[in-house]
């Protein structure tokens, strides 16, 4: 069920407005196939922005490699080849800790210390 503007007078606010009514219900969520890896891409990062803008960006690899560890605890992987510290995009793609993706994306540690795949 999608909430128009005003749909729901409980909450009040252009935050809460907006928040409902770009809402997509399940029904409407793009499909995926849970056999195959899921991609997505970050174009932007406030923690990457500040970074770069105040001269930190040696801080990165601790935040970004934190979501490879979080992947691992799902059973899951992350294979990322750029963050947007580094690159234009941060991409992401998931899969379970046993696909064949994994192997043929072999992780490995940057010069800077980021965790990454080739």
């Amino acid at each position: 069920m999608r909430l128009e503007k005003g749909g729901n007078r409980s909450r009040k606010g252009p935050l809460s407005q907006s928040f409902y009514s770009n809402s997509i219900s399940s029904s409407e969520a793009p499909a995926y196939d849970k056999d195959k890896p899921i991609y997505y891409e970050f174009t932007s990062c406030p923690a990457a922005e500040f970074a770069i803008r105040h001269g930190l960006t040696d801080i990165m690899p601790a935040l970004c490699n934190v979501d490879y560890a979080s992947m691992e605890l799902l059973h899951a992987r992350l294979v990322r080849t750029t963050t947007c510290v580094d690159g234009c995009r941060c991409d992401y793609t998931i899969c379970g800790d046993k696909d064949p993706y994994v192997k043929e994306h072999p992780e490995y540690r940057d010069e800077n210390g980021y965790r990454r795949n080739k």
